[in-house]
């Protein structure tokens, strides 16, 4: 008889620990920043802990610091971390190096510095689609090829996680 309950405790056990793991799984998350390119905000190779319950723009706000998965052309895929800069319905125009939502320029004390030298970059207002955020780094110069100037707005379902 000892036998018995001896081995379903320990089965009662295994399957206590799956549930927590599967548990500590879905409600917490960690996120590896590969690069610099939400540098001085977000170091460089840090490990930040996210959280990945993102399941609608409505669980966004702009400020936000997002990590997210970006799926080449090449077919091959990247995580990068940005800033949410708009949500679904607003406008955005960059002109002369400046980022324009809604017609009001937002602040950028979180920027990287750049040069005096750099080109001050131009992009036409576009609406941000539903389900969408437009995202920008907060090293712009070194990945304009990164966020929504090269790739667009990203989709919710994009998103790994809002990083807390």
């Amino acid at each position: 008889m000892m036998p018995i309950l001896l081995r379903f405790l320990k089965l009662l056990g295994g399957f206590a620990g799956l549930w927590v793991a599967l548990w500590l799984f879905n409600n917490f998350g960690c996120a590896k920043v590969e690069s610099s390119e939400m540098e001085p905000t977000l170091k460089k190779e840090s490990h930040k802990s996210i959280d990945p319950k993102i399941r609608s723009v409505g669980d966004l706000a702009v400020d936000d610091l997002v990590s997210f998965t970006y799926t080449h052309q090449s077919k091959s895929q990247a995580v990068y971390a940005a800033r949410v800069i708009a949500l679904p319905g607003d406008r955005v125009e960059i002109r002369s190096g400046e980022v324009y939502v809604n017609g009001t320029k937002i602040g950028s004390n979180y920027v990287a510095p750049s040069s005096k030298n750099d080109v001050k970059e131009n992009f036409a207002e576009i609406i941000v689609p539903r389900d969408s955020v437009y995202l920008l780094c907060d090293n712009r110069r070194s990945f304009e090829k990164s966020d929504s100037r090269a790739i667009g707005p990203v989709g919710i379902w994009a998103i790994n996680g809002k990083f807390k």
